[in-house]
């Protein structure tokens, strides 16, 4: 498997100072309904976005190996820093189940999972945000904000979908083109 000695830098494009995680409000990366965005966790890396099966297959090994350690850090620890699956996806995400039909996806090392303590040091750039997350989040208000997850229900997404069309802005392009908001900030 040919390494990729940059998947740091390629997460660092667009990131938040200070932020590892949201805190607060919806978290367009876990939303209320079970979908789950993991574009930053490997589809910029990817070689081919047309099937989903080798993400699945990368998902469960993941999951099956996680099973086998007595902690987070031996599973954080099992490859090197650089090697990830050949579909482009981190070995770290693991499936937890599902909820309203949606698989459920994780980091068992990410903030959300541990108390708001970040076990991704080394291991990821915790700081990424996608420019949809970043739009939700520093510029767009209340109204906006819920025209948009109402218009996120609407799409009838599975995770692979929807982590692709997020991590390519085409979910937000897509609303402002069809949603004619006077004004975002409101």
């Amino acid at each position: 498997m040919e390494k990729n000695k940059k998947i740091i830098e390629l997460r660092s494009n667009n990131f938040v100072p200070g932020m590892t995680h949201v805190t607060s409000g919806v978290n367009l990366c876990r939303l209320p309904n079970g979908l789950i965005c993991i574009g930053c966790c490997g589809f910029d890396f990817a070689k081919d976005l047309t099937d989903k099966t080798p993400f699945l297959n990368a998902l469960q090994q993941n999951t099956e190996e996680y099973k086998k350690y007595d902690s987070k850090e031996k599973f954080k620890k099992r490859y090197e820093l650089d090697d990830i699956h050949d579909c482009g996806i981190c070995r770290h995400l693991i499936i937890t189940g599902k909820k309203n039909n949606h698989l459920q996806i994780t980091c068992p090392l990410h903030p959300c999972e541990n108390n708001g303590e970040e076990l991704r040091l080394g291991e990821c750039d915790g700081r990424f945000m996608c420019n949809t997350q970043n739009m939700f989040l520093k510029e767009w208000g209340p109204k906006t904000k819920k025209l948009f997850l109402e218009f996120l229900s609407e799409q009838d997404l599975d995770w692979f979908e929807y982590s692709k069309m997020m991590y390519h802005n085409k979910l937000s392009k897509k609303f402002m083109k069809t949603h004619r908001v006077e004004n975002y900030l409101s």
